[in-house]
């Protein structure tokens, strides 16, 4: 998760909505994966990439990018990679 202020209840939503957006196409990511669509599998590992460093709106809040974040964004990186080939 990222850090905030727990009071800015938006950006709260903001991030728990990009996570569960972020989880919901990594799922369908493997699925496509398994069924050996690798085109499709490697756009949406694309599109969770761009949502795992995601740095909000605005300039009320600073998003700190935790460890978990890094190696989110590493694993798909890989999943890229790997698809790519």
């Amino acid at each position: 998760m990222r850090a905030f202020d727990p009071s800015d209840i938006k950006t709260k939503k903001e991030i728990e909505n990009i996570q569960n957006r972020l989880n919901t196409i990594i799922a369908l990511a493997k699925e496509k994966e398994k069924t050996s669509q690798l085109f499709e599998a490697k756009q949406l590992y694309t599109e969770a990439q761009h949502l795992s460093f995601h740095a909000g709106e605005g300039l009320r809040v600073k998003i700190i990018n935790e460890e978990a974040d890094i190696k989110t964004w590493h694993w798909i990186n890989k999943k890229i990679e790997t698809l790519h080939k």
